[in-house]
């Protein structure tokens, strides 16, 4: 089994909310876990609210061009840094409020460039446009944090935060491949599986807006409850008809794990029986949203 990175109790500031968390940014401190290695993959799904401006998905980085990786989004431009040699541009402009799931992997061990940095979005192998420089076989060591959802310049220098909700962001210590992608888009994972070494959830919560350090999250070895919700949902898994029970009126929204949606209500409090026998087999995500709260269960359906 695979040794987790211990982070504990990770400071960051945020908007918890129940579709994940809309954020200023997440610091992970001075972690070593992409140092010195020539293998590893980044994926999580994101939900951009304002795409239209210069942003950055996550960054550990000693000054602007160099670090351990970088990657960010110049208005219709998206850019990968890995090291201080090599970058990846790729043209992608998401959809204000359209989740998608990215993977970024690099291995060291590829013979070119295309074959060291692959980029997935939602399963599907992205074209890179522009390389810029070499893909370096391995990644520096760097005595620097690591920020989610912002760009971190050097000497606590902070900027170009994201706008918008990130779930499940997870770090693997291996080059995952298409398949084992498209298994966790499917099917998710549980923070226990082999070569994991980072995992964040934000899938609980409720619509309280506020903002600290002491906020509660999940990381690998590390489970806390953030607050009391307003849905409660079984069987899950299930065979596609579960029930949901509602504390108080709430409008329900279901979507697919690429964010398409495919039932949206306005229910009252009670005991309701959701049937999606006719969906594909799959991950599904039930979000309840009343006048104070706001909740999103992930559902499997198999």
């Amino acid at each position: 089994m695979t040794e987790r990175h211990p982070y504990g109790r990770t400071s960051f500031a945020a908007i918890i909310s129940g579709g994940g968390i809309q954020f200023e940014y997440i610091d992970m401190g001075n972690t070593d876990i992409l140092q010195n290695k020539t293998a590893f993959t980044i994926e999580f799904r994101l939900n951009n609210t304002y795409p239209a401006h210069a942003a950055t998905y996550f960054a550990q980085q000693d000054g602007d061009d160099d670090g351990i990786i970088l990657m960010e989004r110049y208005f219709g431009d998206n850019y990968i840094r890995i090291g201080g040699e090599g970058m990846a541009r790729w043209v992608f402009e998401p959809e204000e409020g359209d989740w998608h799931h990215y993977a970024i992997v690099f291995d060291g061990n590829g013979a070119n460039n295309n074959e060291r940095l692959k980029i997935y979005l939602d399963g599907q192998l992205q074209t890179v446009d522009q390389w810029i420089g070499n893909i370096p076989p391995s990644t520096p060591a760097i005595n620097e944090k690591f920020f989610i959802g912002c760009k971190h310049y050097g000497m606590n220098v902070i900027g170009q935060d994201i706008e918008g909700q990130y779930e499940e962001f997870r770090i693997w210590d291996k080059a995952l491949d298409n398949n084992e992608i498209i298994e966790i888009i499917n099917y998710g994972a549980n923070g226990t599986e082999e070569n994991l070494v980072g995992f964040f959830s934000f899938n609980e919560g409720d619509a309280s807006n506020f903002i600290g350090t002491d906020a509660s999250i999940t990381t690998v070895g590390v489970s806390e409850e953030i607050s009391p919700s307003n849905m409660q949902l079984y069987p899950n898994p299930s065979m596609g008809q579960f029930t949901i029970e509602l504390t108080e009126t709430s409008q329900i929204q279901i979507t697919t794990s690429t964010g398409k949606l495919i039932y949206e209500a306005n229910l009252g409090a009670g005991i309701r029986t959701i049937d999606l026998t006719r969906q594909a087999e799959g991950v599904y995500f039930v979000k309840a949203k009343s006048t104070n709260k706001q909740q999103t269960i992930k559902v499997l359906v198999q």
